[in-house]
This record gives C-alpha cells, structure tokens and sequence, in this order.
C-alpha cells in the first residue's frame, strides 16, 4: 500500500474573524439570494484529509471545468482543523485559480474554539451561522437538520461530494430529501492520518471510503465511483 502525504501548508490557513456578524439562517439565505448566482457547495473529508491528492484535484479541476465563474460561486461548510489536513477546502484554492468567488458557511460553535479552527485563506467571503452544533443533524438519530445544514440546503443549487465520513453522510441523506441532486464521488481519506486518529481513540478505521460511501450506496443512481 502507497501511502501519499498532502502537505500542510500553513500560510494557506487564517485565523478564524475576531467578532465576525453571525447570521439567522433566513437572514442569510437571502443575503446568498442578493449575489444572484449559482451556488456549487462542494462536501467531503475534512481534518482526515485525502489519500491521494491528485484524484481529488482532477475531480475537482473537472467539476470547476464546467462551471462558470461568472455565473457559479464554489461554496463549502467546512474549517480547517488545527493540526490535522485541509481537507474539502482545497478545493478553494483550485476555484480562486480558475477565478471563481468562494464562500463558505460554518456554525458559530466554533468561534468558541479558535484556536482549534482556522479558514482557507482562499475563501471570500466566510459567513458564520447561528448554531450550536457542528453541522449535519442536532441529534444522532433524528433528521432534523442544524441551521447550518439548513441554510446549506437553501443556498445550493448543486451539491459535489467528494468521499466523506458522518457529517457528509448527514449532509446527502438531507440533500437527497429536499430535492437536491447530489454528485458522489468514492475516494478514501488519508490512510497514515486517519489510522493515527482512530487509535488514539482505540478504534479502527473501518472502511477509508467513509460512511458516506455506505450511505450513497443506498442510492447508486447517484453515486459515481473512480
């Protein structure tokens, strides 16, 4: 097995806003309404990272090939974790290149912890919701959305999900009940990384594919494998 190694490169990271506004979901959503273009909300692996950077920027380069940057902005709900990859939010640095604007929608929760978190320093325009959770559903078990979820779900027109672990699963399962299409792709979180994180916690990484690969199962008419 060939284990591949992203680079942490930390001038790509900025500290998280010292008192930056905090939207009601409403609020927000017709704020997203105002810039009256398409939103692409990009989701996947987050501090696990990828095993293989190069597919997750082909896939990347590909889905940006057939936006416009005039029309479509590159969105995601996701921070960067201190210590750990970037995740998802590479994909700001590839839609910046290509002359995209980039937002990004995260929970207030973690203006709580900032030493903890940081933002892409190739995202625009970084908005944070009131919510006291982390994202996905308020409880395991129920599938009521968080209001960041929820204003996720008002703002995207399509949804690209690259791999991904419990929130992501959340994320397509909500996505796939309010109408939204959503394109899968399989790829496996950082195997060196994730193995670490999992037995500091005495656990084992089931399948570097991620629980979302289980939940896109269900709906293979959706799925795209690589």
């Amino acid at each position: 097995m060939i284990i591949r190694k992203q680079q942490i490169i930390f001038s790509q990271r900025c500290p998280l806003p010292p008192s930056p506004k905090v939207w009601k979901v409403e609020t927000l959503v017709r704020e997203f309404c105002k810039k009256k273009k398409k939103v692409i909300t990009f989701i996947g692996f987050g501090e696990l990272g990828y095993d293989d950077a190069g597919v997750f920027n082909r896939i990347v380069e590909n889905e940006l090939g057939r936006c416009d940057p005039q029309r479509d902005i590159v969105n995601t709900g996701t921070l960067i974790t201190a210590g750990f990859e970037n995740g998802i939010t590479d994909v700001y640095q590839i839609a910046k290149r290509r002359g995209f604007i980039t937002t990004g929608v995260h929970p207030s929760i973690a203006l709580k912890s900032r030493s903890s978190y940081f933002l892409s320093a190739f995202v625009d325009q970084p908005y944070f919701v009131w919510d006291k959770t982390w994202g996905g559903y308020t409880e395991e078990g129920t599938l009521k959305p968080s209001a960041t979820l929820r204003t996720l779900l008002s703002i995207s027109d399509d949804v690209i999900a690259i791999g991904g672990g419990k929130y992501t699963a959340q994320e397509i399962n909500a996505f796939k009940d309010h109408g939204k299409r959503v394109k899968y792709y399989a790829a496996e979180m950082n195997h060196h990384i994730s193995d670490k994180w999992a037995s500091e916690r005495g656990e084992k990484i089931k399948d570097f594919r991620g629980e979302a690969f289980l939940t896109l199962n269900k709906w293979p008419e959706r799925s795209i494998e690589i």
